[in-house]
Parts: C-alpha cells; sequence; structure tokens
C-alpha cells in the first residue's frame, strides 16, 4: 500500500518558512517553498539576530524563547559545518542611566525566578571580555547572561533553503502568490511566475504579508501594520564600515546594542530613535550621524574613526498584542499561519513543531497560548505601543 504524502506549500522563505519547509521535507511531506525574492531579502535578512528570552517576560511566551534557543544548539549540529551563523557567546548588558540600571535589575531579578541565567559581573571582568568596549567607571550595572547569543541571519536563511531543497522540496523563488484558495478538498496557490498550484496544506510565513493573503479564510491575524514613523513594527539599524576590533558578542549598552557580522562590522540599534522610522521614507541624515556618535562614543578605536556604511528600516510581522500566532485558522485545518517578530531565536524551533502538526497532527503544548482563535472574537485589537513590545530579536 503506498502512503499519501501530504502536499503542503509552505509561503514565505525567511528563517521561519525555511525552516518549516526543511522539516516538512525530513517528515516527508512533498513541500513548495514560494516567496517573492531570489532569497529572503526582507525582515528575516535584516533583522538583529540576538537569540534570546531576555526581556520576554510573560511565562508562556519565555519558556517558548528558552526552547526556541535550544533549537539553534541542535540545528548547528545538523546544517553544513562550513557555514557558521550561530554564534552562542552570552550577551553583555551594562548601564550609565539610572532608569537602564533599574530596568537591568528588574530583568536579572525576573530572570533568576524563572531560572534563567542570569549573573552580575564587576567592571573588571567586564572590560576583559570586551576590551573594544569602554565600560565606564563607575558603571550604575552590569549584568551577563551567559546562555545568549546571535545569529547571522542571512548565513542561517541561505543554510535552511538549501537544506530544504536539498531533501527535496520544490523552491521555485521569485514567485510572489498573491491569493490563496480552499476550494474544500484541496487548497491553491496562485501567484505570479507560478503556475497554479493544488496542494492538502498553506502554511503561510509570509512575515508582514500574512494578514493579507490569510484574509477570509478563517480567523483573523491582526498584525500592526508596519507603515509609518508610528508603527511599533519599524526600527532602524545601522551596519558599519569594517573596523580593526574584536566584538566577542551582543552587548547592550544605554546609548544602543550592537553585535558583530562579517568582515570586520557591527550592526547597531538604538531603539528610542525608533520613532521616527518610517518605511516609506529616506532615513534622516541626522538618524545616521547621532547612531554613529552614540556607537563611537562606546568603542576603543584608537586613531580609527567609526562609519556607518548604512541605516535601514526594519520592518517586523508584529502581531496586534505583542505575541506570536501559529496554528490553522480554518475549520479544515487546511490553512497554518506563523507570524511573530522573534522569528530568529523561535523559527528553528517553529520549523519542527509547526511540521509534526501539519504532518502527524500531534498539537504542541508550547503553542496552546499562541493559537490564532484567540482572535476570534476579539473586538479590541488596539496594537501594543514600541514601549509595550514583548522583547524580539
Amino acid at each position: 500500500m503506498i502512503e499519501h504524502k501530504p502536499r503542503v506549500a509552505v509561503v514565505g522563505a525567511g528563517i521561519i518558512g525555511a525552516a518549516v519547509a526543511r522539516q516538512l521535507a525530513l517528515h516527508g511531506a512533498q513541500v513548495w517553498l514560494f516567496d517573492r525574492d531570489a532569497g529572503a531579502h526582507s525582515t528575516s535578512r535584516i533583522s538583529f539576530g540576538w537569540l534570546n528570552a531576555h526581556r520576554k517576560r510573560e511565562p508562556h511566551y519565555h519558556r517558548l524563547n528558552v526552547a526556541g534557543m535550544a533549537e539553534h544548539q541542535v540545528l548547528a549540529q545538523q546544517l553544513d559545518p562550513h557555514r557558521r551563523w550561530h554564534f552562542p557567546t552570552g550577551h553583555l548588558e551594562y548601564a550609565t542611566d539610572p532608569d537602564h540600571a533599574a530596568l537591568i535589575q528588574q530583568d536579572v531579578t525576573e530572570l533568576r525566578d524563572l531560572g534563567y541565567p542570569a549573573r552580575w559581573v564587576d567592571r573588571e571582568w567586564a572590560q576583559a571580555r570586551e576590551p573594544w568596549v569602554r565600560i565606564p567607571d563607575p558603571a550604575r550595572a552590569i549584568a551577563f547572561f551567559p546562555s545568549e547569543g546571535f545569529v547571522l541571519p542571512e548565513v542561517l536563511n541561505d543554510a535552511l533553503v538549501d537544506s530544504a531543497r536539498a531533501l527535496g522540496a520544490h523552491v521555485p523563488l521569485n514567485t510572489a502568490v498573491l491569493d490563496v484558495v480552499d476550494h474544500g478538498t484541496h487548497v491553491s496557490v496562485v501567484g505570479t511566475g507560478l503556475s497554479t498550484t493544488d496542494v492538502d496544506t498553506v502554511v503561510i510565513c509570509a512575515g508582514r504579508w500574512t494578514s493579507q493573503l490569510a484574509s477570509g479564510l478563517g480567523s483573523p491575524v491582526p498584525l500592526i501594520p508596519a507603515d509609518g514613523a508610528a508603527s511599533a513594527a519599524t526600527a532602524f539599524q545601522a551596519r558599519t564600515a569594517p573596523l580593526p576590533i574584536e566584538i566577542n558578542g551582543v552587548v547592550t549598552t544605554s546609548v544602543g546594542n550592537f553585535r558583530p557580522v562579517a568582515g570586520g562590522r557591527l550592526v547597531f540599534q538604538a531603539h528610542d530613535l525608533d520613532t521616527d522610522a518610517d518605511p516609506g521614507a529616506l532615513v534622516p541624515a541626522r538618524i545616521t550621524r547621532e547612531m554613529q556618535r552614540r556607537l563611537a562614543g562606546v568603542l576603543r578605536t584608537g586613531r580609527h574613526t567609526v562609519q556607518i556604511e548604512s541605516t535601514t528600516v526594519g520592518k517586523r510581522a508584529l502581531p496586534v498584542d505583542g505575541f506570536p500566532i501559529a496554528g490553522y485558522i480554518d475549520q479544515r485545518e487546511a490553512v497554518y499561519v506563523v507570524a511573530t517578530h522573534s522569528g530568529v531565536t523561535l523559527g528553528p524551533l517553529l520549523g519542527r513543531i509547526v511540521a509534526d502538526e501539519v504532518v502527524h497532527g500531534r498539537r504542541s503544548p508550547l503553542l496552546a497560548t499562541f493559537r490564532p482563535d484567540r482572535f476570534a472574537n476579539r473586538t479590541d485589537t488596539t496594537p501594543v505601543g514600541k514601549a509595550l513590545v514583548q522583547g524580539g530579536d
């Protein structure tokens, strides 16, 4: 007897979509992975890439992110070892501002209560770890979070897509999915650059386009619009020119946070500036100058000048309540959606869980709190503000 292989289309080849497609192929499904770009050039690739469950205090969300961090350790042993993307380096945070110091105190206390590794360190220890960073004397608070780290999102994304393809997934990129149609017996994926594809199940991991594609197919998928400077779903990110220094991991200061990337560059964020992050406008020159000034102020570069090579505005897939959405939106269980602004930390874990749910029907308790039906009868979908968003990546 020939067993029917489930036919599954995954829309969106970012880290989440590529991880889902890879795991579906591992589970024996026939898989199609669609993306409008030749590679995932949108949200995943401009993520800061911080692996953490740090400022994610809601217990279910915290537990999910801790599991997500652990999944990266597993995946790092499975993907091409010649493409290094996973850096479990820990995270150093120090405060020069009293409000920031109070926040670190709260973080350390609450994270320890949750059993999350967090410890106080002195200036000498911090300076020895990051000799190219100006650790102030005295600093108001210095803490280290050893289980955290970062990934190179673009390297991970490519590795996941290539692995999915090697496992048999069809990856016709440059194919913009415009519509998903449920016929009752099957689902069709319709778009530009592809013939209509009929499948048993569609998994929509299309980032900020997820709401649009899922519209009318079941429970709503309310995301915060990533339009305009007031949106909590937008953020600036700066990338430096190469510097002759070595930063060992994620560093958070009172004026911004940064991490290393390839070629001696750094990625820098300053979330208090994000109120001006408008994806429909050019990045103001004053923002780039301010980010350059701040980063130069916290680095020891000697006679070398910090130069910002590029500043971009990132757009996140951010559900209106700030928490992930993962599950079927229809009664027939033919359309599954995934949307979260913690896509880097959660992507590999969600890939494994979603594939297990789609192919074998085994519901994960880790996702019980995050099902789409929580919005089915909800009338208040007022977006959370930037300051209230549970920590992302």
